[in-house]
């Protein structure tokens, strides 16, 4: 009873939005780890999970940080599998090796899952893999990126591993114009030929 008044009272002087589910797992953690103050050494996808819920993002954005979620999820899993070892991401491992290391991974997901397809049996996402785009992995990195500025103000976390690490910027190549001409005269095709 004493720990959970602890946990409700460090989290109040926090101003975190207490839902009965965070709060649960607040408390869990604290009788893991055994004091509050380990409590900001997390792991990366509940505090991802924290982000969402804090800044209550739009279907897209949320949809968007789920994928980074459980991108991180498969690339502990695969960590775990090379290394022979149980591999969970805290805040305090996200540094320029870690941020290079997941980018690297990220990009090459695809060829990943096809030599190592016993990691990939259970994950129901990953039927839409498809080759990812520079960027698309330039976005997902810049929600790390985000959140971390996030975290850095939220004081969970006390560097900036992105102030050594570049991202670089999207790359857009001009867009495809049609004359109205030519619009219509795609328009008008009759596609019941069969030559």
């Amino acid at each position: 009873k004493m720990k959970i008044e602890e946990v409700y009272l460090k989290l109040k002087d926090k101003n975190i939005r207490l839902t009965s589910k965070i709060f649960n797992e607040y408390v869990e953690k604290f009788i893991k780890y055994g004091s509050f103050e380990e409590l900001k050494v997390n792991v990366l996808t509940d505090q991802l999970g924290r982000y969402i819920i804090d800044r209550r993002f739009g279907k897209t954005k949320v949809k968007a940080i789920n994928t980074l979620i459980n991108s991180i999820k498969r690339y502990e899993r695969y960590v775990s599998h090379i290394k022979h070892i149980e591999y969970t991401t805290y805040l305090k491992d996200v540094n320029k090796v870690w941020l290079k290391d997941f980018q690297t991974y990220f990009e090459n997901e695809l060829e990943i899952k096809k030599d190592y397809p016993e990691l990939y049996v259970n994950d129901k996402e990953v039927r839409y893999f498809s080759i990812r785009t520079e960027n698309y992995v330039i976005e997902i990195m810049g929600y790390i990126r985000r959140f971390w500025n996030w975290a850095l103000n939220e004081e969970l976390v006390n560097d900036n591993p992105f102030a050594k690490y570049k991202l670089n910027q999207p790359v857009y190549e001009d867009p495809i114009v049609m004359t109205k001409n030519e619009v219509y005269k795609l328009y008008s095709v009759d596609l019941d030929d069969e030559d």
